[in-house]
This record gives structure tokens, C-alpha cells and sequence, in this order.
């Protein structure tokens, strides 16, 4: 039986316990508990390598549960029903491929998990595309081809079409990648406005950078295991400190050497 979830604010929306996630018989991250609540802005920091997108891979379901157990709006994850309320923006630079395609076309395409395959858009539809496309401040781009459109807009464009859909958490990997820094101040700006909407947010990155403003809470990623989590910036346990240089915030050294990351800005 698929069963659908309903939560109030401040109520899990994911449970991950004791869980590993992994691909064929291997698995990339173990032991993991993680709890992710209603309203939440969670970054997920780590090293290249260190599990972070295997994380979400297997709360979207597209890596197995291995061990442990994962629940979704309350739900045991394999009786729920509305993955569409986890909406996914992945890792990618580009979203130019060999067809060319507007932005309304590609976000309205975030409307294919709601439809019947094949059936026209309705107003419904029509609305919440729209709706998302000026979320992210490109309505005056929506019938311009993606291709002509930068690398942050397309980053952009990749929000709105998960936003389409209506999920009530975003799940984003590496949002500011290959965006230069005004567009990430822009896509932060956007995410920001997401969060005042009360949209639940769970990132990865290898830093905060401009996202660091609202991020409520930190889970750091070595090895496939979580070493820590709590916020951004310790009050006294050490385990983070803020080192200020323009707009990008670092670990301190002693944390950068535990993490792998180097005793320098590199991020790897």
C-alpha cells in the first residue's frame, strides 16, 4: 500500500537511521542518521568523495537503502507515494541539448510527474510553470531558448523546473558550480526568497559562500560517514570558524586537515 505523508511545520520530512546507501553490492556511505525538518535550510559539506550526493541519492530513491531505514513525511519511504514533493535540481552546468528548447518548455517539463503522459497542459499546469519561472526572476526569458541563456540562468531555469512540480522540500547538488560570482549572489537571492516562502531546502556544496546567510544547519560528510552536525558557525565547541574572504567562508585549518581539503582555500 503507497500511502502519502502530511507534516506540519517544524515536523520531519526526511529520517534517515542507521542507514547505507550504496550501488550494487558496495555501499558509499554507512551508518548515517539524519533528520530533516520542515522549514530547514541544510547544507551538506564535504570533500569530493566524502558521500554527499549519495545522501541524496538515496533519499530520492536513486540509490538503494541498503541498511537502516529512511522515512519521507512520516512515511516509511518505500510506502510513499508523492515523490514529486521532493523536488530535484542535479549537478549539471548546462541544460543545452540537441533539441532546442525554451525555458517555458523546459521547466513545464517539471509538470510530466502530475500528468498523464502525453496530455496538454492545463491552466493548472500553465500557472505553476509561469509561477515558477518568475520565481527565479526569468519571466522576461521565457520564451527565449536556453541556449542562449548563461550559466547561472540555466542553473535558473534547472529550479524552476523542480519548483514546477510543487514540492514541498528542494533538494539541490552543487547549486553554485560553475556560476560566477554574481550569478551566485543572484541564486542566492532566489533561494532566499524560497526559504521566506517557507520551502524546506537540502544542498550540497564543498562550501556556504553567499548561501551561508541562511543556512540554519551544517552535516559534514568524511569517508561516507557524517562527522558533524549542527550550525554553520560552532558557539564554542571549535568545530567551525568563520574566516571571511570577500563572500566565501572556510573551515579552519585544523577542520580543513580532518576533512581532507587542504590547509589552503582549495576545495578539490
Amino acid at each position: 500500500m503507497h500511502v502519502t505523508g502530511t507534516v506540519g511545520p517544524g515536523s520531519p520530512v526526511v529520517e534517515l537511521r542507521g542507514a547505507a546507501v550504496g550501488y550494487g553490492d558496495r555501499p558509499v556511505i554507512r551508518d548515517i542518521d539524519f533528520t530533516l525538518t520542515a522549514g530547514e535550510v541544510v547544507v551538506l559539506l564535504g570533500p569530493n568523495g566524502a558521500g554527499k550526493s549519495t545522501v541524496v541519492r538515496g533519499i530520492l530513491g536513486l540509490a538503494p537503502l541498503m541498511a537502516g531505514t529512511l522515512s519521507l513525511f512520516g512515511v516509511p519511504a518505500d510506502r510513499f507515494r508523492d515523490r514529486h514533493r521532493l523536488g530535484y535540481v542535479p549537478q549539471r552546468h548546462t541544460i543545452v541539448g540537441g533539441v532546442p528548447s525554451t525555458v517555458t518548455e523546459v521547466v513545464a517539463s517539471g509538470r510530466l510527474a502530475l500528468r498523464r503522459p502525453f496530455a496538454r497542459l492545463r491552466p493548472h499546469d500553465r500557472e505553476a510553470v509561469a509561477a515558477a519561472i518568475g520565481v527565479v526572476g526569468l519571466s522576461d526569458r521565457s520564451g527565449a531558448s536556453v541556449a542562449t541563456l548563461s550559466g547561472g540562468q540555466q542553473r535558473r531555469v534547472l529550479i524552476a523546473r523542480a519548483l514546477a512540480a510543487e514540492p514541498d522540500v528542494l533538494v539541490m547538488d552543487e547549486p553554485t558550480a560553475g556560476v560566477d560570482a554574481a550569478n551566485q549572489e543572484i541564486l542566492a537571492a532566489t533561494l532566499q526568497t524560497l526559504v521566506q516562502g517557507g520551502r524546506t531546502l537540502l544542498l550540497v556544496a564543498h562550501e556556504l559562500g553567499p548561501l551561508e546567510r541562511m543556512v540554519q544547519r551544517v552535516a559534514v560528510m568524511r569517508d561516507g560517514r557524517m562527522t558533524y552536525d549542527g550550525p554553520p558557525i560552532s558557539g564554542g565547541d571549535g568545530a567551525y570558524h568563520r574566516e571571511r574572504q570577500g563572500h566565501v567562508h572556510h573551515l579552519d585549518l585544523g577542520r580543513r586537515a580532518e576533512l581532507g581539503l587542504g590547509l589552503t582555500g582549495d576545495t578539490r
